[in-house]
Parts: C-alpha cells; structure tokens; sequence
C-alpha cells in the first residue's frame, strides 16, 4: 500500500511537470491543455489463461470492479503524455470446469497516452503500457510481466477544466512465474471524471 502512494504522488508530481510544457488554455475554452488528472471506475470481466508449456491449461474467469489513475501534461493541443495504473480486482472468479472460487488483482503501471481528435470536443482515444502484475489467491507471490491497453472514450463537459464521461478499455498483460505462463485479457467500461 505504501509503494502504491508513492508511485500516485510521483505520477502526480510527473503531470504537473509535464503540464509546463503546454500552454495555459485561452478563458472559456475546452482545448484539453496544461496539467491532466483522470479518475475513472467502473465494472471488468478478467479472462486469465494458466498454461506449462502444452501440459497444463486452465480459464479463470470472472467480473469484478476496475479502476483508473492517470497523471499527465499536454505536449500538443489535444494530447497528454505521462503515467498511470489501471487495474482490476475480481472476487469470486470461477475457474472453467473446476469448483474453485478464487479472488484476485491484476493491474498495469506505465506509460499513458490520450488524445482529443478534436481538442475542442469530447471523443479521445487512450493507450497505455508497462509493467505488469497479477496476483491470485491461494497462489505464492504475485506474477510479473508485461500488459498495455487501448481504449476510447467521450467527455462531457461540466466546467472549463472538468468533464465527466465514459471509458471502454480493452487491457491485456501477460506474466510468468515458477514455469507457469498467465495471459490476463481484460475488458473494462468506467465513468471517468477528468481535470484538464
């Protein structure tokens, strides 16, 4: 818990820096520039295959609740840059033709990007990718890897600098541990709340 505060002050204090290299907004416009904070939540679905070379394979499945922290700057009118995790936690996941319920968390840490085809307008595509990490109940450790996502979204304005909408994130990561190999596909669909 306490790594994870330190990784939500740094990626704010990296937006805010990053924010000095976009010019301040003009009065009254929406133009998505200077410093970018997104704080989303909404419901996930986690598919993760578990395979041992061609031995072993098994689905857990199962919804759960995501979330989304980003912290960024604008380089470009209409395009942020900087960091931030997304992630999923599942409670009672199934494993596919097994009697076990399983909890688990998976999240991405790394590098965002998001850009307003129109600066002045609502509709953005988003990516990010990074590290990796999946951690399930009853299993030694968390498992490392590699994840990214792609994603689309609109805003709706609320006031000059805030607006509220919706996300559709598609999240994939996959992580090896003790000759195990998990591929972590994960669809996500959030309301957002924005500070440009």
């Amino acid at each position: 818990m306490r790594r994870l505060r330190r990784v939500l002050i740094g990626l704010v204090a990296l937006g805010m820096a990053l924010s000095l290299f976009g010019a301040e907004a003009r009065a009254g416009e929406y133009s998505h520039r200077g410093f970018y904070l997104r704080l989303a939540g909404g419901g996930s679905y986690l598919n993760n295959t578990v395979q041992r070379d061609t031995t072993f394979e098994a689905n857990y499945l199962g919804g759960g609740t995501a979330f989304t922290v980003w912290a960024a700057g604008s380089i470009m009118r209409g395009m942020v840059v900087g960091g931030g995790v997304t992630g999923t936690n599942v409670f009672d996941g199934q494993v596919e033709n097994g009697p076990k319920s399983l909890n688990s968390t998976f999240l991405i840490t790394g590098a965002v990007w998001d850009y307003y085809l129109i600066p002045t307008q609502g509709f953005h595509l988003l990516a990010s990718g990074g590290f990796a990490m999946l951690d399930v109940e009853k299993q030694d450790g968390a498992r490392l890897g590699f994840g990214g996502l792609i994603g689309a979204g609109y805003d709706w304005t609320m006031s000059e600098r805030w607006g509220v909408g919706l996300l559709g994130q598609l999240a994939y990561g996959q992580m090896t541990k003790d000759g195990l190999s998990n591929d972590v596909l994960v669809p996500t669909l959030q309301a957002a709340f924005t500070y440009y």
